[in-house]
């Protein structure tokens, strides 16, 4: 008898709590709110323990997402590894100052020595000292708006007699020459202000497994300076004056970046940025009696250490989002994004979903997940989940439901 009149003071304690929290989007009730004694009416079940249907999906959000646009990224890429390549435009410039102009007009300078100077904000891949790529001469206009690799095959014209390729990287600081003609066509190009002579430069990858990853001309990367973007660094000499080094600051930057999608047989969940591959995830609760208490909802994913590309700057976090209309791709308006982190252990992300679960439970249609690393357009990173059809069961997504009874 006493155990019954616990169990329904526990169960109207927990209700007030919840149908108080919840609202559009309801929130996790919490063990730490619940007495040690109440939890003992506590029911749990995890998806390796009792079947739960799940699918799951993934695709190239760069060929879907009208909004995808690398011409806004922080960071410009290039290199290649195991699933994609990247290579990258970057046209520098600088206004030049009157007394230049006037030292110009009256054949007063030379140019001595010409540098590009590049510092790398991510990496991945081989060693650095191993590392290559290709730099040659764009002898055609081009724009960064929605640039794409059709933009790169079809309109770019590199100049195949003025190209080279720079060897010998490391991952702080990559320098190297340019010819003094091209930096005095550069030169000639900001006095006139005109673009016939400087169309800039096209990096591209050149058969090593390494990536490199530069900021670009985002605007919050030169919010305190001009110090970390890409620099090309002129020394003139003016006559009756002496040397002077001017710099040309990127002012037009794109990378595109091409990939292929892996093999889609639920055996894996790839996440990726760069060449962006998002996902789909369902998992059927109705294990779960309808319009139960849930208290806590966490899913794990686990993930392949061996095809996961990891770079200097981590995928650690793995967003969710509610679908309403998953055929269609369409997001629930007014739920929010949860997040799987990265465990200390390293095996797998986690995180806790319980308010999805309880609009699934109250009866809200499941349409499944969108998945993404929210770090997709600054990173090359690729994630490998393994998926609802591994071979190994325990490694495949688990989802444990705390719930009780009304």
């Amino acid at each position: 008898m006493k155990s019954n009149i616990l169990k329904s003071v526990f169960i109207l304690f927990v209700s007030v709590l919840f149908f108080t929290a919840c609202e559009d989007e309801p929130t996790s009730l919490g063990l730490e709110n619940i007495p040690d004694e109440d939890k003992l009416g506590l029911l749990e079940i995890n998806s390796l323990e009792v079947p739960m249907l799940q699918r799951s999906d993934f695709y190239n959000a760069g060929s879907t997402d009208t909004t995808w646009n690398l011409g806004t990224s922080i960071r410009l890429f290039v290199g290649q590894n195991s699933s994609v390549k990247s290579s990258m435009l970057i046209k520098f410039r600088s206004n030049v100052e009157d007394s230049i102009v006037d030292y110009f007009d009256s054949s007063r300078i030379t140019v001595e020595k010409a540098w590009i100077e590049l510092r790398p904000s991510y990496t991945s891949g081989e060693n650095a000292s191993a590392s290559s790529f290709k730099v040659s001469k764009i002898n055609n206009e081009w724009t960064s708006t929605f640039f794409n690799k059709d933009s790169l095959h079809q309109y770019i014209l590199p100049n195949v007699s003025d190209s080279r390729t720079i060897s010998g990287l490391n991952d702080s600081l990559i320098s190297f020459d340019i010819s003094n003609d091209m930096a005095n066509d550069w030169l000639v190009s900001g006095i006139k202000d005109s673009s016939e002579l400087n169309y800039g430069l096209l990096f591209e990858p050149s058969g090593n497994n390494s990536m490199y990853g530069f900021y670009s001309l985002h605007e919050s990367n030169v919010v305190d300076g001009y110090d970390n973007i890409p620099v090309a660094k002129i020394v003139i000499n003016i006559t009756g004056v002496g040397l002077d080094t001017l710099n040309f600051y990127s002012i037009r930057d794109v990378h595109v970046v091409e990939g292929n999608i892996p093999v889609n047989d639920e055996s894996y969940i790839y996440l990726q940025g760069g060449y962006p591959i998002r996902a789909n995830y369902y998992i059927d609760v109705a294990s779960v009696p309808e319009n139960s208490i849930i208290i806590d909802a966490v899913l794990d994913f686990y993930f392949d250490p061996n095809l996961t590309i990891n770079g200097s700057v981590a995928s650690n976090t793995i967003n969710l989002i509610m679908y309403s209309d998953s055929t269609n791709r369409q997001l629930l308006v007014g739920t929010s994004i949860k997040s799987l982190q990265k465990d200390s252990l390293g095996n797998k992300y986690s995180g806790n979903i319980t308010p999805f679960v309880q609009l699934w439970n109250q009866d809200k249609e499941n349409q499944g997940l969108y998945v993404f690393l929210p770090d997709e357009q600054y990173t090359m990173n690729r994630v490998a989940v393994y998926g609802n059809k591994y071979n190994d069961e325990l490694l495949r997504p688990k989802l444990t439901i705390r719930y009780t009874k009304r």
